[in-house]
């Protein structure tokens, strides 16, 4: 008996925690069916408001120079997690004339924290996403990022880009949950 009560406990462990894993990202509004078409898709980044810590703006604490190169190391990130997901629908770096939606992220809040179980840094994110058809300039889909966590790096630089790979795979898969 003592085993049986042992094994439940586990099994709404194992859930408690797959639920919670889940949490951080949250479809607000409309479908994720875009991701089952052949198509090309930009991906826009607004870091207008962005905060660092949801203290300062996230300006301060960048440089201007490295602020710059984080928004391309984000952009590219994202889009070769994505595209290595092996959809139907492509991401771009480019802005493609042709691409039928448009991906745009409005970070929120970006912070990092340093990871004691397995040493690194971890870099978390708070957004807003929509995706427009651009053809009819509809919102297709809505979704909201609440504290989702890239993976650890030693190097700061590497944590952030793995932010953006792992939100780019996230992203892909989100019509197989």
């Amino acid at each position: 008996m003592k085993k049986l009560g042992f094994i439940a406990t586990l099994l709404l462990f194992a859930v408690t925690i797959n639920a919670k894993k889940n949490e951080d990202v949250k479809i607000i509004n409309g479908s994720v069916d875009f991701l089952t078409e052949e198509c090309v898709s930009n991906v826009d980044f607004d870091w207008s408001n962005a905060r660092w810590e949801a203290l300062t703006p996230i300006e301060d604490h960048y440089t201007a120079e490295e602020m710059e190169k984080r928004i391309k190391q984000s952009k590219t990130s994202i889009v070769f997690g994505f595209n290595d997901c092996g959809k139907s629908i492509q991401l771009t770096t480019k802005d493609d004339p042709n691409a039928k939606y448009t991906i745009k992220i409005k970070i929120v809040n970006m912070d990092k924290y340093f990871s004691v179980g397995k040493v690194g840094k971890i870099h978390k994110l708070w957004a807003d996403i929509k995706i427009i058809d651009n053809t009819t300039k509809n919102n297709v889909c809505t979704i909201r990022l609440t504290e989702f966590k890239g993976d650890r790096d030693s190097l700061e630089e590497d944590s952030f880009k793995k932010c953006f790979y792992k939100l780019g795979q996230t992203l892909a898969n989100l019509d197989q949950k």
